[in-house]
């Protein structure tokens, strides 16, 4: 996992510091334009997912994409799924 990612973890889920979501998505957006799969994926899942209206549905799905282009399986899965098709 990249630096970014590692220190958007720690603010959202408030590991030393005060939980801050919006502090998280930073620090993931920095992370994902490095090219850091697992900033991808935290935006996604992590922020997204958690119901947190921070990013837009548009966002969540390109950050899934970027993901799932980095090579993050489970995001290849959702993104095959979401399209239409099967995953395998």
């Amino acid at each position: 996992m990249g630096e970014w990612a590692d220190k958007g973890y720690t603010f959202l889920y408030g590991m030393g510091v005060e939980r801050n979501a919006e502090k998280a998505l930073e620090c993931f957006r920095k992370g994902s334009e490095t090219g850091d799969m697992y900033a991808c994926w935290a935006i996604y899942n992590d922020i997204y997912g958690s119901g947190v209206s921070l990013i837009s549905d548009d966002e969540a799905m390109e950050m899934c994409r970027q993901a799932a282009a980095l090579g993050h399986e489970r995001a290849a899965v959702i993104l095959k799924t979401r399209e239409g098709g099967t995953a395998t």
